[in-house]
């Protein structure tokens, strides 16, 4: 009798150890298809992450039975979301996506070169002013001292 007891145990208990499944899968760049490095992808509301290897390779593992969603995302790339993926544990998924760049991130990069282009150029007017200010202003010594403090604290 006790046999059987704990010959059902071991089939209950081995029925909830292996109804457990992995989400496996390769990250690519959607234009050259290159492998993407340190992607994550990540079930959300859960702890599920994973983080891509050198390979562009993630793994999520001991996944219970149900249905999720895989978020990918990476530094540069538009994320992407994977819906309606079906767990059920009789077998390993497997997804492989390919992200896109992300145009509003070069946008930003380029503002920001020009933005500190134009603030070369009107730091470099606004020096050449007071120069011009600190010679007129040299006949009257308060009025150049004045000028000269704020040139140095300009620069």
């Amino acid at each position: 009798m006790l046999y059987r007891v704990l010959y059902l145990l071991l089939v209950l208990l081995s029925h909830f150890i292996f109804s457990q499944s992995a989400i496996r899968g390769t990250v690519y760049d959607g234009e050259s298809a290159d492998l993407l490095v340190g992607a994550k992808v990540s079930i959300p509301g859960t702890a599920f992450t994973s983080i891509t290897d050198a390979e562009g390779r993630y793994e999520i593992t001991d996944i219970p039975e149900g249905q999720y969603e895989l978020y990918f995302s990476s530094p540069n790339y538009e994320a992407k979301k994977v819906t309606d993926i079906n767990v059920t544990g009789e077998r390993d998924i497997t997804i492989n996506v390919s992200l896109n760049k992300d145009t509003r991130t070069e946008k930003n990069a380029e503002d920001e070169v020009i933005e500190e282009t134009n603030i070369e150029k009107e730091k470099t007017i606004l020096l050449n002013l007071l120069r011009k200010k600190l010679e007129l202003a040299q006949r009257n010594k308060i009025s150049a001292i004045i000028t000269y403090l704020i040139i140095l604290e300009i620069l």
